[in-house]
């Protein structure tokens, strides 16, 4: 008798509910792991990507203050998932150039001159 009471009162309460609105519960862990695993990607792209458009504006931002012909030579590359240091050799001495991207892991890349 108690088992067809409860049975009774439960689909009571699902048809009570059919016309209103029923409440969402919003599952935050799956959420921050879901924002932590795109972080992440998006650190690996900005590490492993394909480095060539960065290598040709770091070596148009050296070769805008020496003129042409700029005889530039590629040293060390730095390269992490929020900024790539290039450090470049023009006639005898050293230039490090940054390029990060407009905001941490996305936006377009920006390239300047680093102080030494």
């Amino acid at each position: 008798m108690a088992r067809g009471v409860g049975l009774a009162r439960g689909v009571a309460g699902v048809t009570a509910n059919r016309g209103t609105m029923a409440a969402v519960r919003i599952n935050v862990p799956r959420i921050i792991s879901f924002v932590i695993i795109a972080i992440v990607i998006a650190g690996v792209v900005n590490v492993y990507a394909d480095a060539g458009p960065i290598e040709r504006m770091a070596r148009a931002r050296v070769c805008e203050r020496h003129g042409s012909p700029c005889k530039e030579r590629l040293g060390r590359v730095l390269r992490t998932p929020f900024f790539h240091d290039l450090d470049f050799t023009v006639g005898g001495r050293s230039v490090t150039v940054r390029c990060s991207r407009q905001f941490v892991f996305v936006g377009d890349y920006a390239c300047a001159l680093k102080s030494p």
